[in-house]
């Protein structure tokens, strides 16, 4: 039977040897609304019988709910009891709940009545319309809401009003309704077959909720507009069996070397260090012969934002080693980071006052460059602000901010060159101080619905998760929407002429129905996860929702690969140096290793409850001779978290 037991802000299902042990944690569990939460479940854990977890939800317990083991959730005012379940492959289950009271008064509105901090940073609130006289009133729209799988769906809910009473909508969430929520009022999701109830819900100043629901059927009769529906992704060589891999040459260092709960990357620096990107927990370093990690904070002098109640640290989500005891840290910002500069200084007469209190939302984020001490216990720290100066570039007099969060770093000796993957396209750094030259993408313009019946104009560009160097100094960049060659040193190390030309010769991977201006209907979201390049000028190209792509320059070949994911999840990928096989790590189930096209597949055998969690990132040490692959496993749903290092033939 399972006993439920508090322990400290955690309340905790310890189910014993008869089924798995759910653990369920905040950030905080009371202050003022709308209060922001972050709920962790990921150090819930297996029967001790050689069992897993195989499955996480996790209620908010306001209607809202994700089956991810984690999730960040506002809170209006009230008391709501969070439920966590874990459920294992022997579907016994586990639930922890856990109380959180949101209470006071709501922030004061921004200066030009809009959204408030916290909110959304240019929808959710309107002139005009018809406002609910007793709270605000949603509304959710979307295009398509039918269509064959996988099936890209645009959803607004900016016509929501506030109330005639002075009121404003403070806070937006949008619950695609597949387990993952945004915190903005509108949303782009591509939706895998069957029938979904996406949720929008407006929360206001005066702590009134509005919600509205909205069901997409993809893979139904429907044809998804007017506009021929969402594309179908192209036929794919299916990879399946193979060899399985054995333990022998891998050794792995976790939580028991003080290592994080939660990984995001690793990488070696020239000297050997072996770097961890640690999320919420911060920085951390294994230097050579050590067996313990060395944890580093805001505390030590990594870089963080003063949002005027002290100074506060960043999730550390990217790495990538450099020279000798150096490392490149890219940064997670805050919500709406990208917008916050637009939104807080250009008025609505078209004038521009810089916004100081809220400054540090727009400058959140970003990334540093940190020097190992002598003695392997302290840090030097140059910070790299990703944004353009006032007057640096002509069309933006005022300056420019739009990267913030760098989802990845890498650094490239070839060319001298740090490049910085990010939310809104790439920067480049130099490796030894702050100089930066911001920012390049391989953007489109795309058509959104609006309220007149017809389409507006939408920049697409996102998620730069795809860098990878070339031998020459070139690098491969890949988005959520499009890929290019940035021929960085082909071009004499000139990168506005690097930028005019990766313009002319963009890559759509997964190809959408049309090169250009697409309709949410018309289009195939790349969401590139990551890229390993070839010495010939190829590239290979990992999309968790597609799987992976071989891209040359007379053709791309598909490929699923389903060995390790029967989904085929791509989640990371790294060229050997030494043999030219490329491993493919995958969001669940451990990595694949294809050399001569032929498989070996390294799973829970191999990594333990590692492997069932995501195969976050995998690269190689290039500081010695010999091989040394560092795949880094997440330690999502009470996973091994850490980094398994790989030294075998």
């Amino acid at each position: 039977m399972a006993v439920l037991v508090r322990v400290g802000a955690a309340e905790v299902m310890d189910s014993t040897a008869s089924g798995p042990s759910a653990v369920l944690t905040a950030n905080t569990t009371s202050g003022a609304a709308p209060l922001s939460v972050s709920l962790n479940g990921t150090t819930s854990k297996p029967a001790p019988d050689g069992s897993w977890i195989a499955a996480c939800l996790l209620d908010y317990g306001d209607g809202s709910s994700t089956t991810n083991c984690w999730g960040d959730h506002i809170y209006t005012a009230g008391t709501w009891t969070a439920r966590f379940t874990v459920t294992d492959n022997l579907k016994r289950s586990a639930t922890a709940t856990l109380t959180v009271t949101a209470t006071g008064a709501p922030p004061p509105p921004p200066p030009d009545g809009g959204t408030s901090d916290g909110g959304t940073s240019d929808g959710g609130t309107s002139d005009g319309g018809t406002p609910g006289s007793t709270g605000p009133s949603v509304i959710l729209t979307g295009s398509p809401t039918q269509g064959p799988a996988p099936l890209a769906v645009y959803l607004d809910g900016t016509k929501s009003k506030p109330a005639a009473d002075g009121s404003w909508i403070a806070v937006c969430q949008l619950d695609f309704g597949d387990g993952t929520i945004t915190n903005n009022c509108w949303g782009s999701h591509t939706y895998a077959a069957g029938s979904w109830t996406a949720r929008f819900t407006i929360t206001d100043s005066k702590q009134r909720t509005a919600t509205a629901t909205l069901v997409i059927n993809a893979g139904g009769t429907g044809g998804g507009g007017t506009d021929g529906g969402t594309p179908t992704p192209p036929p794919a060589i299916v990879l399946n069996g193979g060899t399985p891999g054995t333990s022998a040459g891998w050794q792995f260092f976790g939580t028991a070397a003080g290592g994080p709960t939660r990984v995001y990357g690793a990488s070696t620096d020239a000297a050997g260090n072996l770097w961890v990107a640690g999320g919420d927990q911060g920085l951390y370093v294994l230097t050579p012969g050590s067996t313990q990690y060395h944890r580093f904070t805001v505390a030590d002098g990594l870089t963080g934002y003063d949002d005027g109640t002290g100074v506060h640290g960043q999730p550390v989500i990217s790495v990538s080693g450099g020279p000798a005891n150096t490392v490149y840290v890219g940064y997670q910002g805050l919500t709406n980071c990208e917008g916050a500069f637009e939104y807080y200084c250009f008025k609505s007469d078209g004038s521009f006052q810089l916004d100081t209190a809220h400054q540090y939302i727009w400058k959140s984020g970003d990334a540093d460059r940190v020097v190992l001490g002598g003695a392997g216990s302290t840090i030097t720290v140059n910070h790299y602000d990703i944004s353009s100066p006032p007057g640096a570039v002509a069309a933006e007099p005022q300056g420019r901010e739009r990267l913030c969060t760098i989802m990845r770093v890498t650094y490239d000796s070839v060319s001298q060159s740090v490049w910085f993957g990010g939310n809104h396209g790439i920067a480049w750094g130099n490796p030894d101080n702050n100089g930066l030259i911001e920012h390049s993408h391989p953007a489109i313009n795309g058509l959104k619905p609006n309220s007149s019946g017809g389409y507006s104009y939408i920049l697409l560009t996102d998620a730069y998760y795809g860098l990878s160097p070339l031998p020459n100094g070139d690098l491969w960049v890949g988005g959520a929407n499009r890929s290019g060659k940035f021929r960085y040193s082909s071009l004499s190390k000139n990168f506005w002429t690097a930028d005019s030309d990766i313009q002319k010769n963009k890559v759509d991977v997964w190809p959408d129905a049309v090169p250009d201006e697409p309709t949410p209907s018309q289009r195939l979201d790349d969401n590139v996860s990551d890229m390993a390049a070839e010495p010939d000028g190829s590239v290979w190209i990992g999309s968790i929702p597609l799987g992976l792509a071989h891209w040359t320059p007379t053709g791309t070949q598909y490929y699923r690969v389903t060995s390790i994911d029967p989904n085929s999840k791509v989640t990371s990928l790294e060229r050997d140096p030494l043999d030219g096989s490329l491993w493919i790590g995958f969001m669940y189930g451990g990595i694949a290793r294809l050399k001569d096209g032929q498989l070996t597949n390294f799973g829970p055998a191999v990594f333990g409850s590692s492997a069932y969690g995501r195969a976050a990132d995998i690269q190689t040490d290039r500081s010695g001779a010999t091989r040394r692959i560092l795949v880094s496993f997440s330690g999502d749903g009470g996973s091994a978290a850490g980094v398994w290092i790989y030294s075998g033939n």
